[in-house]
């Protein structure tokens, strides 16, 4: 009875993988990945995401190469429980994602109706920030602190066309 009952399981499993076909057969690939970093300093909530309004400003043509429009106009970022044993250096660098802008890519470029202006975002020590080049803008405290920038619109020559305008940048934090 033991001698059936193994012949039995055999004929079952040879007949539940010997009788499929291969072209039956799906195969998959799963792919895990991640990243686990820890937080040298936390954004502050009410920081986290800022707009700069210029308001209405007055744009005449003008023979310049180029003119601030407006004056600055100043945000802050503020980070909050800075972890300084977790860095060397205890300095912060400010990567700004952004569309450079054809007049001057050291700036931001626009969107919009208006033409032949650029934003210039700089650090409190007047550095300017171009788009995608990293900046060391600060040598961080234990605790919190705050990174302010400066925000200006610039004019260029007799290319300024009115209308409304907008631009769009993210702030990356790099710590050392």
């Amino acid at each position: 009875m033991l001698k059936a009952w193994k012949v039995g399981i055999a004929l079952l499993t040879f007949l539940l993988t010997g009788a499929s076909r291969a072209d039956d057969i799906l195969q998959g690939k799963l792919a895990l990945s991640g990243s686990i970093f820890s937080p040298t300093c936390n954004i502050d909530s009410e920081s986290r995401d800022q707009t700069v309004d210029f308001g209405q400003l007055a744009a005449r043509p003008e023979d310049s190469t180029s003119r601030v429009a407006s004056s600055q106009t100043a945000f802050t970022l503020r980070l909050v429980n800075c972890d300084l044993q977790l860095l060397k250096n205890q300095s912060v660098d400010v990567l700004l994602t952004g569309i450079p802008s054809q007049y001057d890519p050291r700036m931001l470029a626009v969107d919009g109706d208006a033409k032949g202006i650029a934003i210039e975002i700089a650090d409190s020590r007047h550095r300017i920030i171009p788009p995608g080049i990293a900046v060391n803008v600060a040598t961080l405290i234990a605790g919190d602190n705050e990174l302010t920038f400066n925000t200006s619109l610039h004019i260029f020559g007799k290319r300024v066309g009115a209308g409304e305008f907008n631009s769009t940048a993210q702030i990356l934090l790099r710590y050392f």
